[in-house]
Order: C-alpha cells, then sequence, then structure tokens
C-alpha cells in the first residue's frame, strides 16, 4: 500500500504541521506521510496519491492557486480564510484539529480530482466540485 502524501501550505502555523507530523508518527501502519510545502508538479505521476491543504485568502470563490491545482487534477482541501479578518493561529489550528477527521476520510475515500473548502472557525468540510 502506497502512503498518501498531504502537502501543507507553507502559510499554515509551523507548530501546527509539527503537532500533525508527531500525531501521524504514531500510525502503525504509515498511511499519511504530511510534508510541509506544496511540492506541486502537474506532470508527477504522483499526482494521485498526494492531497493539497491550502489556505484561501479570497473572500468569494476561489483564489488563483486553489483554482489551477483543482483544474490540473489535484486532490484539493481550501481554508477559506477571507480578506478581512486576520487569522489567530490558535483559533486557526483549532479549526485544522476540528475538520482533520473529515479531511483524512475524504482523503481515503475519494481518488478523483476535488476541491473541498472549510471556513476558518468552520467545523465542516464543503463540498465544492
Amino acid at each position: 500500500m502506497r502512503k498518501l502524501k498531504i502537502y501543507i501550505d507553507i502559510n499554515y502555523p509551523r507548530r501546527l504541521v509539527d503537532a500533525l507530523i508527531k500525531i501521524h508518527s504514531l500510525q502503525k501502519n504509515k498511511q499519511f506521510e504530511l510534508v510541509r510545502g506544496s511540492h506541486y508538479n502537474k506532470n508527477s505521476p504522483e499526482l494521485k496519491d498526494a492531497i493539497y491543504l491550502l489556505i484561501d485568502y479570497k473572500k468569494r470563490g476561489e483564489d488563483i492557486t486553489t483554482q489551477k491545482h483543482f483544474e490540473d487534477g489535484c486532490r484539493v482541501i481550501a481554508c477559506k480564510a477571507g480578506s478581512d479578518e486576520k487569522l489567530d493561529m490558535f483559533e486557526f489550528s483549532m479549526t485544522v484539529f476540528r475538520v482533520w477527521p473529515y479531511i483524512l476520510e475524504k482523503a481515503t475515500e475519494e481518488y478523483n480530482p476535488f476541491l473541498y473548502t472549510f471556513k476558518y472557525k468552520g467545523k465542516r468540510l464543503s463540498s465544492k466540485r
């Protein structure tokens, strides 16, 4: 069984990413590998074995980075942070922890390209495409 790589946007707080990596190091069967940063290459054969977690600052619709990842065949989960609000890193981290089980569920259930979003301070994923 191949590991599913979860690429986490560099704008996610470093301590949050480190905590998620440490939690996933406890896996008996190493099903997920978390990587900080977007090592995105639309021609990569590993594209179907990866999920991209992005922060989307556009208030309505999706920003260009989120759109391009999805259009190129990626599986994308974006946090809709909005442009008006300054992110509180603690609250952002708690938001990610709340939706983390749903992220893992979608990662293992859906193999075709998808775009899900969740709101900053939200509690669930929303399907966009």
